[in-house]
């Protein structure tokens, strides 16, 4: 998973900014925390919530940058980005039943992706087909 997150991110690197949603590890007191950014301030910090508390925090203690979750429109435009790339693969998406879009390349049925879910909800056959179409895996 970790692979096929990075070349999304490759595509569409707009999920790395630390603004709303961006999952990020900081350091504070000795002690790693998890956090998402709720905003940045006029002075530069960040608003943070962290096992669902408010902080605010400095960019010097931010360890990590994790990116925000991966949705259907991030994996749309790295699809986009790596047909234009490759000039070889079409994929279709079609509304498959509600809250579903269906992928398909020359009329055959790839993946479905639930859209009420990110990347780390989708079905591990959805997985394996972005991993084989982005990744040639």
């Amino acid at each position: 998973m970790k692979e096929l997150k990075k070349i999304i991110q490759k595509y569409n690197t707009e999920i790395m900014e630390l603004k709303f949603g961006c999952e990020i590890i900081f350091k504070q007191k000795e002690i790693e925390h998890p956090a998402t950014i709720l905003y940045k301030n006029s002075a530069g910090n960040y608003l943070v919530n962290v096992f669902d508390q408010t902080t605010t925090i400095n960019k010097r203690i931010i360890l990590k940058i994790l990116g925000r979750p991966i949705t259907i429109a991030d994996v749309l435009i790295a699809l986009g980005e790596y047909n234009a790339e490759a000039g070889n693969k079409i994929i279709s998406f079609r509304n498959y039943y509600p809250h579903s879009l269906q992928f398909e390349e020359g009329g055959r049925l790839l993946a479905v992706w639930n859209l009420k879910k990110n990347l780390d909800g989708q079905k591990e056959k959805t997985i394996k087909a972005l991993k084989k179409i982005l990744l040639n895996k």
